[in-house]
């Protein structure tokens, strides 16, 4: 079967009109290095940059940073089709330390770095990475619940009753209970009976008196 055809990139990126300069990269990866060379940026810059990744990861990770803390700004936004979310900034970092890496699942990335009217530092530079998203892995399957242990306390304990204390239904069963046994294992009903006649008292502290 023919492959699908790859995404087609977001024509004419739509830059903010503030932008004194504007670079895009559309390449499947490379590094922006800015400004280049040794030398500081300048007061007042309002540089924005596109990298290009239509329907795929886009990955930014900082290798350098340097802009004067609290002044100058690199920030960055999310783009879908062809304009940036200005409300959703990914990142927004000035002075030395490194930003944490920035990842976006849309269309691409644009940069923005401003500086106000006073001091310069040596900037900034990244690698830019567009690469096929991940799938997300399937959730694994729940392992069954293991049954339960077979208990060995009795779940309906046997409370003992005097006589006087039985309901008529009680007594009633009670005394079917015992016909049944003596009609169905008379053989066994007659042994109860003469160990009963042997034992004596004895008898009466075993379970074996309850059936008799």
């Amino acid at each position: 079967p023919t492959p699908p055809s790859p995404p087609t990139p977001p024509s004419g990126f739509a830059f903010p009109s503030e932008c004194t300069s504007t670079a895009t990269h559309d390449a499947a990866s490379g590094t922006l290095d800015y400004p280049a060379g040794s030398e500081n940026y300048s007061n007042n810059e309002y540089a924005c940059f596109f990298f290009s990744c239509p329907a795929k990861q886009a990955t930014l990770t900082w290798t350098r940073f340097n802009t004067e803390s609290g002044y100058d700004f690199v920030s960055a936004f999310p783009v879908s089709g062809n304009t940036a979310g200005s409300d959703a900034v990914l990142n927004e970092h000035s002075g030395t330390r490194l930003p944490a890496n920035t990842v976006v699942e849309q269309d691409g990335i644009f940069v923005r770095f401003t500086s106000d009217g006073s001091e310069t530092r040596t900037g900034f530079e990244l690698d830019f990475v567009c690469s096929e998203t991940l799938p997300t892995p399937p959730t694994p399957p729940t392992p069954p619940t293991p049954p339960t242990p077979p208990t060995t306390e009795c779940p309906t304990p046997r409370v003992r009753k005097a006589w006087s204390l039985l309901s008529c239904a009680e007594r009633d069963l009670y005394i079917a209970a015992v016909g049944r046994f003596h009609q169905d294992r008379k053989q066994d009903f007659d042994r109860v009976v003469n160990m009963h006649l042997q034992a004596g008292q004895y008898a009466h502290q075993t379970s074996a008196f309850l059936a008799w």
